[in-house]
């Protein structure tokens, strides 16, 4: 009897230890893309939203590539879309988006995020066409 204990101890503490190493904490916001954008170098697109966590280093996002060629899809993360600063960027080459999926764009951890408003644009250079997903504005969860 005492066997099975010290297994059931020594299980329970492996098992918090592997939970409590994540890395990353993945929180999906918007569960469904019910309409698509296009993104084209003649247009940027652009969302506000809170981040609900500390240390937010990216956003995924739904590409579906319509016409991949040269060129870079950049990501500008700042306090509000008046702001002419970013807070931070990221880049990914347009040769990337191989087929529809999520992606995503990362960058330099926001230490202090928790309950923050933040802006996003995305900015093409090139002359590919993506579509991005998005939906209305109660398909986020804890409203829009």
């Amino acid at each position: 009897m005492r066997i099975g204990r010290i297994k059931i101890i020594i299980a329970s503490i492996f098992l918090l230890g592997v939970t409590a190493c994540s890395p990353e904490i993945k929180k999906i916001e918007q569960p469904q893309t019910s309409e698509k954008v296009q993104l084209t170098k003649a247009q940027s697109v652009g969302q506000t939203f809170t981040a609900r966590y500390d240390g937010l280093d990216g956003i995924e996002i739904n590409i579906n590539p319509k016409v991949v060629n040269d060129g870079k899809v950049t990501l500008h993360l700042k306090k509000d879309p008046q702001d002419d600063s970013d807070l931070a960027t990221s880049e990914i080459p347009i040769s990337r988006f191989s087929r529809p999926a999520n992606y995503k764009l990362k960058f330099e951890p926001q230490q202090h995020s928790l309950n923050q408003d933040y802006y996003i644009s995305f900015v093409m250079e090139g002359d590919s066409v993506l579509s991005l997903g998005i939906a209305a504005g109660d398909a986020y969860h804890n409203g829009a």
